[in-house]
């Protein structure tokens, strides 16, 4: 982790190029990290920050996100795209969104063959594609408008933040 390194992401504002038409979501977001670290500005400067994720015994994922990123108005789902599951045959399920709070999302495989392994691993933002113009844009924001980062993560796993 880079102390004092702020990061504008351009997750969700563009289609799969590295030439985004929305240069100026991505220019509003390094404003703001560059107003805290730079200028000192109490203000929220990142997206929500994954904390940790932990199995359950009914074959759910809960993901908790924060402190950083949430400090503000809290976490906001605009959908339920982008996370994914790993089970313990290391292939990667596609999740929906079951139940969340201010700080929490629980997902589970989307599973349509009755498969039921543990889960070993969970992962957000992975989609080539992420745009909410066609229909796979982020889902985790919090209430200033900046999304989560894309990240993967081993279950039971800790994240330094």
């Amino acid at each position: 982790m880079c102390v004092g390194v702020g990061v504008g992401v351009g997750v969700g504002v563009g289609v799969s190029q590295i030439h985004i038409f929305n240069k100026q979501a991505v220019g509003h977001r390094l404003a703001v990290s560059t107003r805290a670290f730079v200028y000192g500005e109490q203000l929220v400067y990142s997206g929500p920050r994954v904390a940790g994720a932990n199995a359950t015994t009914d074959g759910s994922v809960v993901v908790s996100f924060g402190p950083i990123g949430l400090e503000g108005k809290g976490m906001v789902l605009r959908g339920g795209y982008g996370f994914e599951v790993r089970a313990i045959d290391g292939r990667w399920r596609l999740a929906e969104i079951v139940a969340n709070s201010s700080r929490t999302v629980t997902v589970v495989a989307i599973n349509k063959t009755g498969l039921t392994l543990p889960i070993t691993g969970v992962r957000y933002g992975h989609d080539d594609d992420n745009s909410a113009f066609v229909g796979t844009g982020p889902a985790v924001f919090n209430g200033e408008g900046l999304p989560s980062t894309p990240w993967n993560l081993s279950v039971g796993e800790p994240v330094v933040q």
